[in-house]
């Protein structure tokens, strides 16, 4: 019998409390290995896709491990490397390439594989949230036992696979699969459309052995740099091998052969131990960052697989997580790069509230890198002033973009910069790092709204208006809302940022002439329109045309009329139902959050349950895509936290359902952390933490009788909405709760929770 075992090694830690707690208001009992393992999926049946298989990550490669789905005896370790693209020029016209799915694309790499020669039959693995790890047994039909243990090291590029044969017997040799160097979107249409490539594909890779055990993989990419893979082995006995895999990438240089060799060498001359170590220690730091925990079997679990999602997907420093991430999905990647018109910014929401910037600082890193490709990409006489991101684009965001005047070659589809900078004025918000507001948020967002600005019109009404540009998928029309509502919010932003910053920029009048100017929003019998004349009656995936509600938050809601237009609008946009996909639902239900309404939230939520795959990833057709599952993260803080227009907003749209809701460390703007409880459907006490000392407007459904207390308290007072307001000094802390309560973290209790993976 044949076992793929993984070495278990002691936990590093039993329970660990978030450090800035530590001396404040509110105790956490939280046994974080225990906690985490009830929401570990699980395979009982072969993995055999990328939909259904464990996977591991840390911000710039990973891998999945599964059975080979045409050759049942192998072992496959897929991996890739998110930067990993090529390089050719973008400024010739006249080279038969067409956009950067030719040019810029991401580079499929390939496969390891490891041949039993009998089909690998019974599986038990794992996928350990809390060590980051895929663990467990896979046996033969020949009963051969293995026992399997697989991470992708937190801190280091490094693929760490250890395999042991309980009987002692010989481990098969770890063959490498590499793939021919062509563009993922030119060879899907190959197949759809039978035509030829637009171009030949790149160099092949070659294979160096630089001893019995040590091999490196060269993938040469165009014009200049390299992929290089790496790899290694250590034993001890012949039914005992442990495998080092390095993916490194360079360019314009081949610094990445001299990285990748030197990675796996260190690694197997390292103890076992001593790389565990280092890679649970990151993990163990990153969950307690927040907690949240809930009294639903379904969203409970798959909020925890999102959150190792992020760890697993994005680093500071690390490339901005496209469409698939680290988990590039060797049979169907026909999207091999970063869309912009919906996909980042989904994927970075959860983000925010979750207290996870760090990550997110792969986002703000990539936008900063990159301003002068963003520059670059409108046309020369706009450059002076102004800056696009096209719908897709390579890593490098390199991509001309449309013009907003309906030509026939214009694409007319601006709105995805404007966009992103949203995410920017989101980390903004949650840190109050006016540095980073001056350096990173204000000028970009100038460029992208100046760009706007370039193409108004005044039409015979007195009113601004916009000529014809694309809501994202559905159409072009004039006066389209998503474009009318980024412009206002763009304008607002920028006025507010330079009045902060002491910035007296002299578009300060313009913007000013803007907001008082620009024409209303376009709305007809069954809500918002799409645009000036083209109603909302297609079945439609977005809700671009429903952005001045969420997530700009430009309409008060609280208003009668701007509540019921709002709901009209989500229901008339959800009866088209054959349109909907994933993210549907997510948008969905934090559009009724915002309007606050929990469990119509939920309801519309649960839709996204049947777009779910296995593993939690997601994908659409025959397409993967990762946004969708990341933005149910977010939607669920909908529920239980809200913070715009300068109130923090604490369980404001949670289910009637969930009676019991606990979350610690979650961020507001004007960076807050807020954690409370919520026992038998009444709200026991909220903990608020200044970290910049702004301004609060703390807003709650909390007994009357609930008291305000803590080093912040003096500083507040309760006006007659109820609301208690303020400026608490930096570093001071506030509780309000109900006479009784203890403020205590804990988790709630999920009964009977989702496994997800293939129990």
């Amino acid at each position: 019998m044949v076992v793929l075992v993984f070495s278990l090694l002691p936990l590093a830690g039993t329970v660990l409390a978030d450090e800035e707690s530590s001396g404040s208001m509110v105790k956490t009992e939280i046994n974080w290995p225990e906690f985490l393992k009830s929401r570990d999926m699980v395979w009982k049946k072969a993995p055999d896709h990328w939909d259904n298989a464990p996977f591991t990550g840390n911000g710039f490669m990973g891998m999945h491990i599964k059975r080979d789905a045409g050759e049942k005896g192998k072992l496959r370790v897929d991996v890739a490397r998110m930067d990993a693209q090529e390089h050719l020029p973008m400024d010739n016209p006249n080279d038969g390439l067409g956009d950067w799915s030719y040019k810029r694309y991401r580079v499929p790499l390939g496969y390891f594989s490891l041949d039993f020669k009998e089909e690998l039959k019974d599986w038990d693995l794992r996928l350990d949230l809390w060590n980051a790890e895929i663990r467990g047994t896979v046996t033969t039909a020949g009963g051969r036992e293995l026992a399997l243990r697989a991470y992708t090291h937190a801190t280091q590029p490094l693929i760490v696979v250890d395999l042991e044969d309980a009987a002692g017997k010989a481990l098969p040799e770890l063959e490498w699969n590499g793939f021919i160097n062509e563009s993922p979107r030119g060879r899907e249409r190959k197949v759809k459309e039978r035509e030829a490539p637009r171009a030949a594909p790149g160099p092949k890779g070659s294979l160096v052995t630089v001893n019995q055990k040590t091999n490196v993989w060269k993938l040469p990419l165009r014009p200049k740099g390299v992929v290089s893979i790496a790899w290694t082995e250590t034993s001890s006995g012949k039914g005992r091998k442990t495998f080092f895999i390095s993916l490194d990438h360079s360019y314009p240089d081949d610094g990445a052969l001299k990285r990748s060799l030197g990675m796996v060498r260190k690694a197997a001359a390292l103890s076992a131990q001593a790389l565990t170590d280092t890679h649970r220690a990151w993990w163990h730091k990153f969950y307690p960052q927040s907690f949240l925990s809930i009294p639903d079997s379904y969203w409970d679990p798959f909020y925890w697989a999102q959150i190792y999602k992020i760890g697993a997907g994005m680093r500071s420093g690390g490339p901005v997580l496209d469409l698939q991430g680290p988990w590039l999905a060797l049979d169907a990647d026909a999207w091999p790069g970063v869309w912009w018109n919906l996909n980042v910014q989904l994927t970075y929401w959860p983000c925010y509230t979750g207290n996870r910037l760090e990550a997110a600082e792969s986002l703000t890193g990539s936008l900063r890198r990159n301003r002068n490709n963003l520059i670059e990409n409108v046309a020369p006489k706009y450059r002076a002033d102004s800056a696009g991101i096209s719908r897709a684009a390579g890593q490098d965001g390199r991509q001309d973009v449309g013009r907003p005047d309906g030509g026939p070659d214009s694409k007319s589809e601006v709105g995805s910069l404007p966009w992103a900078c949203h995410n920017l004025f989101l980390h903004y918000r949650m840190t109050m790092d006016d540095r980073f507001l001056k350096e990173d948020v204000y000028p970009l967002l100038r460029r992208a709204i100046n760009y706007y600005i370039h193409f108004l019109e005044k039409g015979s009404d007195g009113k601004l208006h916009l000529p014809p540009t694309l809501s994202p998928e559905y159409g072009v029309a004039p006066d389209a809302n998503y474009d009318l509502a980024l412009l206002r919010w763009g304008c607002r932003t920028l006025l507010w940022s330079a009045e902060r910053l002491g910035i007296k920029d002299p578009l300060i009048p313009k913007w000013k002439s803007i907001l008082r100017d620009l024409t209303d929003y376009p709305v007809d019998g069954n809500g918002y329109m799409v645009g000036r004349g083209v109603p909302f009656k297609n079945p439609h995936r977005h809700y671009s045309h429903l952005f001045m509600v969420y997530p700009l938050h430009l309409v008060d809601t609280s208003r009668p009329e701007e509540a019921e237009l709002a709901d009209k609008s989500i229901r008339h946009w959800h009866s088209l139902k054959s349109g909907l996909r994933g993210y549907s639902f997510t948008g969905g239900a934090s559009l009724y959050a915002k309007l606050l309404r929990g469990d119509d939230a939920l309801e519309i939520m649960g839709g996204l349950k049947s777009w779910i795959r296995p593993n939690t990833l997601y994908r659409e057709g025959r397409w993967p895509v990762i946004e969708t599952p990341l933005s149910g993260a977010a939607s669920l803080h909908d529920m239980v936290l809200q913070s715009w227009n300068d109130v923090v907003n604490v369980l404001p749209a949670v289910p009637g359902a969930w009676k019991d809701v606990s979350f610690h460390n979650l961020r507001a703007e004007g960076a807050f952390l807020v954690s409370a409880e919520r026992r038998d459907g009444t709200t026991r006490w909220i903990h608020v933490k200044s970290l910049a000392g702004e301004p609060l407007r703390l807003r709650a459904d909390i007994a009357p009788e609930a008291r305000l207390s803590g080093t912040g308290a003096a500083a507040m007072r309760k006006d007659a909405a109820g609301d208690w307001t303020g400026t608490p000094p930096k570093g001071s802390e506030l509780l309000l709760a109900v006479p009784g309560a203890n403020p205590v973290v804990a988790p709630v209790r999920a009964p009977n929770l989702k496994k997800f993976g293939l129990p």
